[in-house]
């Protein structure tokens, strides 16, 4: 069985808890850029995914005994429903981004003849 430092552990779900709040407050937001708070909120969905298989990876290369196994497989299971967790702020994104109008650039033939 692996098991993944408890600071690996923490450090992993703040910065995903801190994604998911950041992109909640952006789709509240009326103001705001949705295709660019979508973007920003997959690169770091992306580097939660990586530090996660990081610390996957480095548990396995060098096992520490069962000295944190319990807390890594609820750590797995809790990542678990946060990503589906986050997979649902992606679709609010892009609804949000599908039902906004696309504006049209106007061109003028015209007025680029000289």
């Amino acid at each position: 069985m692996i098991s993944i430092p408890p600071t690996a552990i923490a450090h992993i779900s703040q910065l995903l808890a801190a994604a998911m709040d950041d992109a909640e407050t952006a789709l509240r937001s009326p103001t705001s850029d949705p295709l660019r708070d979508m973007t920003l909120f997959r690169h770091r969905l992306r580097a939660v995914n990586r530090y996660m298989q990081d610390a996957l990876v480095a548990a396995k290369l060098h096992p520490k005994g069962d000295a944190n196994m319990y807390q890594t497989v609820e750590f797995l299971h809790e990542m678990e429903g946060k990503l589906a967790q986050a997979d649902s702020i992606l679709l609010e994104f892009t609804l949000v981004v599908e039902s906004r109008p696309v504006k049209v650039l106007d061109f003028h033939p015209s007025a680029l003849a000289t």
